[in-house]
């Protein structure tokens, strides 16, 4: 057996390729490793530095972002900076084209309430690369790429198996020097670009003065996972027991929602403390959140309501008098899984 490994570790070598995940369903066998990373040390160091590179580095720069659903295609140009301790900006410059139900008068203001979603969720992450390795094939391919004058290294993550309804094939450029991602892409099962994005300029240290700068949209305080959440949050947590298949969870908090105005009785967060946990698969995401009291007078569950906003899929109601949201790029019966393993 300790041959066969090193055939393979020389033919992934030869190829270009990332020893760090073996399909644990696929041709390997069941006898190889899931995992490779911390023995083989064949991750090139940089992908270390992904992770947490977009949350700590100061830059500046104009990104070009397309999202293709059908025949319909969106393309926005974004300005975008961040001072390196958390705080961002995403300022829309031009909407070069819009999905046919977007209200060109309104998106501007729709852009603008989405920054920290399209800051945290919408752009591609490393949220922990040993699950990415876990789940995903890492490939570490031949061309090197120029994005906005920097040269950057391109990594290919491609999911061992997706039951989630989303392809899992990602390409990321990244700046070896930093892990900064200066351009990524999404293929489908035709391995047809869905979603890209791409700076077209950019700088390390950038300006970002004239930027409206923001950190989050409510006051938050970070959950242990390793502790007790009932006796941090002073009352009943719900935790999901049931996740999408390669999903983990990596991180809660205690959120406080406050009583603006924007927040009408339609909104799905209402005002009020809630609880939100978080899942990977290593680079995509689930969120579930609920109420931390008890603010519906029903007693029986009500039916799980399912929004689409683009190609993710948002689905509430409320569970013996409990309000929750769950989202996720996933199919609607894995957020009703979810759902109902937590309460």
């Amino acid at each position: 057996m300790t041959g066969r490994r090193t055939v393979l570790a020389l033919g992934l070598a030869t190829l270009g390729l990332v020893a760090c995940g073996v399909d644990p369903q696929g041709a390997g066998g069941a006898d190889l490793p899931a995992t490779s990373e911390s023995s083989s040390g064949s991750l090139p160091p940089f992908l270390d530095l992904v992770g947490r590179s977009k949350d700590t580095t100061a830059f500046r720069g104009t990104r070009r972002f397309r999202l293709v659903q059908g025949q319909s295609v969106m393309e926005v140009l974004e300005d975008v900076g961040a001072d390196g301790t958390g705080r961002f900006a995403i300022e829309l410059l031009d909407a070069v084209s819009l999905l046919p139900d977007a209200n060109p008068i309104s998106f501007p203001l729709v852009h603008e309430n989405a920054a920290r979603f399209q800051w945290q969720m919408r752009d591609f992450r490393l949220w922990s690369l040993q699950q990415a390795c876990a789940n995903y094939s890492i490939n570490l391919l031949p061309t090197s790429p120029i994005v906005a004058g920097i040269n950057c290294e391109r990594v290919e993550f491609i999911r061992f198996a997706s039951s989630t309804g989303s392809p899992g094939h990602f390409e990321a450029d990244i700046d070896p020097t930093t892990g900064f991602v200066l351009a990524w892409r999404e293929f489908d099962g035709f391995q047809q670009p869905i979603v890209e994005s791409v700076f077209e300029t950019f700088a390390y240290g950038g300006d970002v003065s004239n930027l409206n700068l923001r950190e989050r949209s409510f006051a938050a305080q970070t959950l242990d996972l390793n502790s007790a959440l009932s006796a941090q949050v002073g009352a009943e947590v719900f935790v999901p027991d049931v996740f999408p298949s390669g999903y983990e969870l990596v991180g809660g908090e205690l959120l406080t929602i406050p009583n603006l105005p924007s927040l009408s009785t339609s909104s799905i967060l209402q005002p009020g403390s809630w609880v939100r946990l978080m899942a990977s698969d290593g680079i995509q995401t689930l969120s579930f959140a609920h109420a931390v009291s008890s603010s519906v007078a029903s007693t029986s569950p009500g039916d799980l309501r399912v929004v689409s906003l683009g190609d993710w899929e948002v689905g509430f109601g409320e569970f013996a008098g409990t309000r929750f949201v769950v989202a996720g790029r996933v199919k609607v019966d894995s957020l009703a899984s979810v759902v109902q393993s937590a309460f």
